[in-house]
């Protein structure tokens, strides 16, 4: 199904997903900002093999809110990310507030999409 998976390092993962023609993105516990920046790297060059540049966030292993380091480097450096549509899922209450403020304050509210289900994200993403 996954046609090529490539590891940051242990915990995060970045890559591209083939089954959806998505670059996927699996948040957990251990984030710091200089792995969000990592990840971020990774996700802009391999967006670049993307006709459509679509972005799948998974949030589902992430239990606790980003500390402030990674969230001022989510919005400092994700904004200069060029992408189509930015879906996110998985994510708890709290998780998903902040990403919409954040999101809000860097002007992409209008191309991202907060979704239970995976299956949600993928026909966003195929809409239109």
């Amino acid at each position: 199904m996954i046609a090529k998976e490539e590891s940051m390092s242990g915990n995060e993962k970045v890559f591209l997903d083939e089954s959806i023609n998505a670059v996927r993105i699996v948040f957990d516990e251990s984030e710091t900002p200089d792995t969000i920046g990592a990840n971020l790297d990774r996700c802009e060059a391999l967006l670049e093999s993307l006709e459509k540049r679509f972005i799948l966030s998974d949030l589902s292993q992430q239990k606790g809110q980003l500390d402030k380091g990674c969230r001022t480097v989510l919005q400092e450096r994700g904004q200069k990310i060029k992408f189509d549509k930015h879906a996110f899922v998985g994510a708890n209450a709290t998780a998903r507030m902040v990403g919409k403020i954040i999101m809000a304050v860097m002007g992409q509210s209008h191309r991202t999409g907060f979704f239970k289900t995976e299956a949600e994200a993928i026909a966003w993403f195929n809409k239109d």
